[in-house]
């Protein structure tokens, strides 16, 4: 924050940024997106051969051509925001040559993102052919994807840890002759902590001992500084992006390297000043998330704190750019691929002015149309009489359990419970697995 009021639109790497975000509704960011040349963009960067839809891809081109520095990809459920996010990065990289910084509020967000580049990067890999590359090359693909996650091993999910900086740096070449400086140190320790050992020979210990852990700092600084300039896809937290191992990002004159896009996932639920941090090294940024879903964790009980941290980077501006009704700088992903209609037309309605469409594959789907159902009720049919069942095609219900005489407690902590509608959850869930459904594919939810 000091130097965001310091430097303000004068910040040498991310002026255009900042002064989007203190002037959303600047003239000068207006973007003339007409059906063609979107249609055009599209074709530049081969979307069509994704499996993107048309809200999908129209926020990638968005994203990626928008005149303004700050661009939003408003994802409600089930609409494939993340699945958007992983091929704004491939394109971002492949057809644009940037440097793309992700990064998200929590550390799964950010795996959740890696996961889904890379998956989507080796299914492209394994299934071009050789004339198919060739093709690919001349169309404008520029390289591919070399990806980095910063932070502490143990946060990073097992499946991707062969991207983390510190698997990295173990497999790198220059590596190899810091295991040896490591080995010797451990010879010259164990002269120092032997009792037998002479006193001159522990001074040359002493004065080697200084000399490699040195040696050890300087070469793994320069591994880690050539893992950083050579990868296109820099992965942290929004906390994370704040490390000292970004000083050690520099080019072949030892200048500093800023990136080209910084993409903020899950943007919704961060604070403004932790996204900061990452759109200070960008030149041009993407928000992505939903105002309508949970906000930030704001700790303080303090209601004025609560009230202005609580607004987010991504609501302030979603709010201008609505009251403008700018659709060049913000775009919604209109198809949910998730739910049944009953149960996404609420949410359309309330949340969404009616804008959330549910795909042809999900709309009209019920529990009948699952195998496991449907072979459970071919044999109940084979045996009895075939009486459907009333909860085989239901797709919302509602329970209200006024006057039932189920009341809420609350033991000595303050944790409350109801068992009177605990016993109709259980009920329901006998029920369904009855019909045929198995009980890890069933998700029980509570509010507290």
């Amino acid at each position: 924050l000091d130097e965001l009021e310091r430097h303000g639109v004068s910040h040498p790497i991310a002026g255009g940024i900042i002064m989007a975000a203190f002037e959303p509704n600047n003239p000068k960011h207006d973007t003339e997106m007409t059906r063609s040349r979107i249609e055009a963009l599209e074709s530049e960067c081969n979307l069509a051969s994704t499996k993107l839809d048309h809200s999908q891809r129209e926020a990638v081109v968005m994203a990626l051509h928008s005149n303004s520095p700050i661009s939003l990809i408003h994802g409600p459920p089930g609409t494939g925001k993340t699945m958007t996010m992983a091929e704004l990065i491939r394109c971002a990289v492949h057809y644009k040559g940037w440097k793309v910084l992700v990064a998200a509020p929590s550390n799964v967000a950010v795996d959740n993102v890696l996961e889904r580049v890379m998956s989507l990067e080796n299914e492209k890999q394994t299934s071009d052919t050789n004339k198919q590359k060739a093709a690919s090359n001349k169309s404008g693909r520029k390289s591919k994807i070399k990806a980095v996650r910063l932070g502490h091993p143990a946060r990073i999910q097992h499946g991707i840890q062969k991207y983390s900086l510190e698997s990295l740096v173990q497999s790198s070449e220059g590596t190899e002759i810091v295991r040896d400086c490591r080995s010797e140190l451990k010879q010259y320790l164990n002269t120092l902590s032997n009792a037998k050992s002479r006193p001159s020979e522990k001074r040359v210990a002493y004065r080697e001992m200084k000399s490699l852990k040195k040696e050890i700092r300087t070469r793994e600084e320069k591994v880690v500084g050539e893992i950083l300039r050579d990868s296109n896809v820099v992965l942290a937290t929004n906390v994370g992006a704040a490390s000292s191992v970004f000083n050690r990002m520099r080019d072949a004159k030892g200048e500093p390297i800023s990136f080209d896009l910084v993409i903020i996932d899950e943007a919704a639920q961060a604070l403004e000043a932790s996204c900061w941090i990452s759109l200070l090294r960008g030149k041009r940024a993407v928000l992505a998330g939903d105002h309508k879903q949970l906000p930030p964790t704001i700790k303080c009980t303090v209601r004025e704190v609560q009230r202005e941290l609580g607004v987010t980077l991504f609501e302030r501006l979603m709010f201008a750019y609505d009251k403008s009704n700018d659709s060049c700088r913000s775009k919604m992903l209109e198809i949910q691929y998730r739910m049944h209609k009953d149960i996404s037309n609420w949410a359309s309605k309330a949340m969404y002015n009616g804008k959330l469409i549910s795909h042809e594959s999900v709309k009209d789907r019920k529990l009948l149309t699952l195998p496991l159902v449907a072979e459970k009720a071919k044999t109940r049919c084979d045996k009895t009489e075939c009486d459907e069942c009333p909860l085989e095609k239901v797709t919302l219900m509602l329970v209200d359990t006024t006057g039932c005489d189920m009341h809420e407690t609350a033991n000595e902590a303050g944790s409350k419970s109801n068992h009177g509608e605990a016993q109709i959850v259980l009920s329901h869930v006998h029920s369904l697995i009855s019909l045929g459904l198995r009980a890890e594919d069933i998700a029980v939810i509570t509010p507290y």
